[in-house]
Order: structure tokens, then sequence, then C-alpha cells
């Protein structure tokens, strides 16, 4: 999690591009500014797949067979299982088979999942399905995460490490040079910066070691 606020950034934003600080993120400029924070998260997001962003997450709620996983980028795959005897990979059934089957729930671990689809982005299908809250618990969900703005001006970025918000400002900045004062000048100055930071990143991930990234990345939906 990133140790700046949403204020913090927004003003070292308006002072990159000439403007004065805000003491509170209010007003018209303010509206704009959380607008390319949005745009400049989803930005950072289609840059790379973020190590930081992969997790093990459990699903929000459950409907029979479907779990709910909310506002998620990927889903790379599914297991189920506990940490005293481990995790068991999920098979990967497309959805037109997966409805050719006859759909049975259980309960605790009588019995459990064995094949899984998606329905749609953030929603996952399991058969068997897990039918009350100690078999839901023993399903996990490998997902890579989405990037949110934070809800309050003393808010931090939830999910971006603090040595990566240097990206999401320059983004920011380049999209308030354009939108903001129309000056492509200084937007484009922005843009190659945002560029170069980029390439920095990317390289200082690919030195992750490889059996790190193969957990994840091997299965690519």
């Amino acid at each position: 999690m990133s140790t700046t606020t949403l204020l913090q950034n927004a003003n070292e934003v308006l002072r990159s591009i000439g403007e004065r600080p805000l003491l509170q993120l209010s007003g018209t400029t303010a509206d704009r500014l959380r607008d390319v924070f949005r745009q400049a998260l989803r930005d950072v997001e289609a840059l790379h797949t973020w190590d930081w962003l992969y997790a093990q997450v459990p699903a929000i709620s459950w409907s029979q067979d479907e779990a709910n996983l909310g506002d998620i980028q990927r889903l790379f795959t599914v297991s189920v299982g506990d940490t005293t005897q481990g995790y068991r990979e999920l098979q990967w059934m497309d959805f037109t088979d997966y409805d050719k089957n006859p759909i049975t729930g259980y309960t605790g671990t009588d019995d459990e999942a064995r094949v899984y689809t998606m329905s749609s982005n953030s929603r996952v299908k399991l058969n068997p399905y897990p039918s009350d809250s100690t078999a839901q618990a023993r399903v996990r969900f490998y997902v890579l995460q989405t990037l949110t703005l934070p809800s309050g001006d003393d808010s931090t970025f939830a999910l971006i490490p603090e040595r990566y918000m240097p990206l999401v400002v320059k983004r920011a900045s380049y999209l308030m040079a354009l939108r903001h004062l129309d000056d492509t000048a200084t937007a484009a100055y922005f843009n190659n910066e945002y560029e170069i930071l980029t390439q920095q990143y990317r390289n200082n991930e690919r030195k992750a070691p490889t059996q790190q990234l193969n957990m994840y990345r091997r299965r690519r939906r």
C-alpha cells in the first residue's frame, strides 16, 4: 500500500503543472483530478501484470454454484483445501461444457469441487459447489486485482507500493496537462517521463525468480 494520500498526490500533480495546491479536494479542479487519477490507475494496470496485484482471495458472496469475486482484472485458477492438507487445483471447463453436467452441492469437507468455469469477468461457477460457510472457506481464487481510487482526501492508494506511485502521478500529470491546461507540449514531457519509468519498473519485475511467477502465470485466462 502507498504511504502518501490522495490529496498529497493530487497536489504533487498540481505543482508539476504549475498550479496552486489545494487544502482539500473540492470544486471543479478537484473533480478533474479525481477523473485523471481514475484513468491513470486504469492505464497503469494495463501496462503490465504487476506482481503486487496478484492475490489469493475468497469469494465476496455465493449464489448456489456461483461465486462473486467483485472487481478483478483476471482469474488465473481456483483451488480447494486448507493450510494443513494443502490446496488442490481445480480443472478448468468451458462454460458450454459446464452447463451440460448436473450441478450438485456439498457441505464441509464431505465432497469437494472438481471443475470451474467463468460466467462473467468476476463470477466463477464450481461443480460440485460448496453450499455452507465451512466448505466455501476452503476455496481459494487466484486473481489479478484491480486498482481503485482512495475514498477520501487522506486515504492512501490501496495495493500500490509507494515506490510505484510516481507512475500514477506522471500519468495523472500528463492527463491534467491535456484536460486542464490544454497544453500538449507539457503533456508530451510527462508522457515521455511516464514511458521511461514504465520500462524501468518492468525491467525490475523481470528480475523476479521464474518459480515465483509460475504459480499464477502458467494458467492465463
